[in-house]
């Protein structure tokens, strides 16, 4: 997150100074669920990437890791990659929430600073209205085909980690980050992401690289994210495969390459046990949806 590092205040003017930060934060899609028209649970399944919902009205049931929570209106609730999880609305009153799916090596840091986490997936925000005009505006703003939806929902949802964030903050001083657990998950993120198109890549590389055990290194970020190195690293070669399978024309042994896998023979192996269908029937599928 942006962390103030100096301010300054002239008459009615205000400056204040920030400390430079880049970040990798990706919304590739947001929408909005309403049960009382879809009348159907969302069966067990895991999403291939971090999920943010929020309910609107109703009441539902949200599953996760055997644990069982009843959840109402204006409650978020996250879903990690890898995680099998369960949604059952109210059979008397079924909820309806916006979600947004979203990937990058900064988005376990932002759940993990909005106290967001596998065993505490939910939040409930004390201002409904606040968040609901977040979402309203956000849907007013991308209602034309033409308009930079990437770039809007990027800031909707970047806006609204801040504002958990902000909520749920208190008035302690930040742990020590370079001696926590979190600290070392992000830098083997940061790892994945840098090097994952790299076929001799792997988690010893990782470890070497940070001066970590091997042991420790998968523990710590299993913890962490809620999945494993392996885990990680093969959802971030499938999601850059699905890019390029959408909207480029390279061949199967091109996309290969460019996710990490010297064969293809291996990719399309590895895509079809991870999406239950082949590269090529992948391709072919959702071109005829175009």
């Amino acid at each position: 997150m942006v962390q103030i590092i100096g301010s300054y205040m002239q008459n009615t003017e205000r400056v204040q100074f920030c400390k430079p930060t880049t970040m990798e934060v990706v919304v590739s899609e947001f929408g909005f669920h309403d049960f009382s028209i879809r009348h159907r649970p969302i069966q067990p399944t895991s999403f291939n990437s971090f999920v943010l919902h929020y309910v609107k009205k109703g009441k539902g049931i949200f599953k996760i890791e055997k644990k069982v929570y009843e959840i109402s209106g204006g409650t978020f609730f996250m879903s990690p990659p890898g995680i099998q999880v369960t949604l059952i609305p109210d059979a008397e009153d079924p909820w309806c929430y916006y979600w947004m799916n979203c990937f990058g090596q900064e988005i376990p840091k932002l759940f993990n600073d909005a106290k967001l986490s596998v065993n505490n997936p939910l939040y409930v925000y004390p201002d409904k209205e606040e968040i609901e005009r977040e979402f309203k505006t956000l849907f007013e703003n991308t209602k034309n085909s033409w308009a930079p939806h990437h770039l809007f929902a990027l800031a909707s949802f970047l806006n609204i980690m801040g504002k958990i964030t902000l909520s749920r903050s208190d008035s302690q001083e930040p742990q020590n980050l370079a001696s926590s657990k979190s600290h070392y998950a992000q830098k083997i993120i940061k790892e994945i992401e840098d090097n994952y198109k790299n076929p001799e890549f792997n988690i010893q590389t990782i470890c070497d690289r940070l001066f970590i055990h091997h042991s420790y290194a998968c523990r710590i970020f299993k913890e962490e994210t809620g999945c494993s190195i392996k885990q990680y690293v093969v959802r971030r070669r499938m999601i850059e495969a699905e890019i390029l399978l959408k909207y480029t024309s390279n061949n199967i042994m091109q996309i290969a390459g460019s996710c990490g896998y010297k064969e293809a023979f291996n990719f399309t192996k590895a895509f079809h046990k991870y999406f239950q269908i082949s590269p090529s029937e992948y391709r072919k599928k959702y071109s005829s949806l175009r």
